[in-house]
């Protein structure tokens, strides 16, 4: 039986968490473009039990500079929702926070606590990728992780904390009055 080499197992967990992010990004940045049109067509009521809707006000920068295309994920705390709860930002770093259940679309989210998660979409340059049709040696291998470490060091702009929903220290709670989240990611380097 072979076992595979520790450096094949960190580039598959990190190819994975890599695809992972980019889909569930893609997946938030898809939702708010359809919710949008949604919006702006005839409208559809509000689904019988929804809870009501309250206004939720979300800026996101980098030490007062606005960071823009960043996913916005709202996850209630202690309950599961049958929701989407999320938005993205706008080149002010400001998000409407949507609340999506079929073919409703709201604005807002319902009443409680909540864990919110960032999702940025890094595009890996090919040169940095690993051909799978192609063989490195062990150390023509770490150099290329080593590379790739430091251009996702270079352009992340928050650690990845933020990303997980069981990791992010970020927290709002919605009340009737509403509820607001100011994210400076520099505190998450």
């Amino acid at each position: 039986m072979e076992f595979p080499n520790r450096s094949n197992v960190i580039k598959g967990s990190e190819t994975f968490f890599n695809q992972t992010l980019e889909r569930k990004f893609m997946r938030t940045v898809l939702l708010l473009c359809l919710s949008m049109l949604l919006l702006t067509g005839c409208g559809t009521p509000k689904p019988e039990g929804m809870p009501d809707l309250y206004p939720v006000k979300v800026k996101v920068h980098d030490g007062g500079k606005a960071l823009d295309v960043i996913g916005v994920e709202f996850y209630k705390t202690g309950e599961a929702t049958q929701y989407s709860l999320g938005g993205v930002t706008d080149s002010s770093g400001n998000a409407d926070v949507l609340t999506i259940s079929g073919k409703f679309t709201g604005k807002g989210l319902p009443a409680g606590s909540y864990r919110v998660v960032l999702r940025q979409r890094v595009e890996i340059p090919a040169e940095l990728q690993e051909d799978e049709n192609v063989e490195l040696s062990d150390s023509a291998r770490l150099e290329l992780e080593k590379k790739r470490k430091k251009f996702m060091d270079e352009n992340l702009k928050f650690s990845s904390k933020l990303s997980s929903p069981a990791e992010t220290p970020l927290k709002i709670e919605v009340s009737q009055s509403g509820g607001e989240l100011d994210v400076d990611v520099s505190q998450y380097k």
